[in-house]
């Protein structure tokens, strides 16, 4: 099954297609760039999303984040990933506790 998705994120349009043999993997996949971006904290609309990278001690290996930030409260929801493939949106954390610096 193939699925786009198109939605406005900040100025910008995403346009993705997800190509999955299961229909309920796509679907799901697809779920994730369709939940609303309003913060868990303070109930604003004013989202923007946008990336961290951390770099690991022990393999040097660097990892993306990517986040939602509430532009009215400074809360962050982070992107996370399953272990079986597909990505969800992890609680909202209140600004300066969600994540340690790069």
């Amino acid at each position: 099954m193939k699925i786009r998705v198109i939605r406005p994120i900040g100025a910008c349009r995403l346009d993705i297609e997800i190509d999955e043999r299961s229909d309920k993997e796509g679907l799901a996949k697809a779920l994730f760039f369709t939940e609303a971006d309003s913060c868990g904290l303070c109930g604003e609309s004013r989202i923007a999303w946008t990336q961290h990278k951390a770099k690991a001690e022990k393999d040097h290996q660097t990892y993306t984040y990517i986040v939602r930030v509430c532009l009215s409260c400074q809360a962050e929801s982070a992107a996370g990933d399953y272990q079986t493939g597909g990505m969800f949106w992890k609680r909202w954390t209140p600004a300066g506790r969600g994540r340690k610096a790069d």
